[in-house]
């Protein structure tokens, strides 16, 4: 029974083990498309970030890539201090506490 259940016990391991590793493959394949989208909207230049990321950086809200592609595009030159106000208000996430 003991060499049974250390067998079942190796084999355990070996799952988890590949488990793991399957884990990562998907990971890394996520992350390499990631990368490739910010480097078309111009964000990193290989593993650089460029400054356009870097404003991306500093955006704390949901949505730092559009708001930053919104900066970047003039969107906000030629809006009313109380309407980009109210405009930029949409970009705020609420906190529960």
């Amino acid at each position: 029974m003991f060499k049974e259940k250390d067998s079942t016990r190796k084999e355990i391991n070996d799952l988890l083990e590949t488990i793991t590793k399957n884990k990562e493959l998907v990971l890394k394949d996520e992350l390499k498309h990631m990368k490739r989208v910010l480097r078309r909207l111009d964000f990193i230049n290989q593993d650089t970030i460029l400054a356009k990321g870097q404003v991306a950086c500093l955006i704390s809200t949901a949505d730092e890539i559009i708001l930053t592609e919104m900066l970047y595009n003039g969107s906000f030159n030629d809006i009313e201090p109380n309407m980009l106000a109210s405009m930029l208000s949409c970009f705020l996430v609420s906190v529960k506490q």
